[in-house]
């Protein structure tokens, strides 16, 4: 997974699916952080590619 901001500022766009937005250090990540994100992040630090279907 690869985050990019082409123009304009990071938004919550789905505020009734996440508390809020904020940057955190890698480690360690925020206790509720969902799987594929801290999964991907996980993978990143290891040097791994990761896909969030396996795929």
């Amino acid at each position: 997974m690869r985050g990019e901001v082409v123009r304009g500022h990071m938004r919550l766009a789905e505020p009734d699916e996440a508390g809020k937005v904020l940057w955190a250090a890698p480690e360690p990540l925020p206790s509720n952080t969902n799987a594929h994100p801290s999964e991907s992040v996980r993978a990143r630090l290891d040097g791994v590619g990761f896909t969030p279907h396996g795929r």
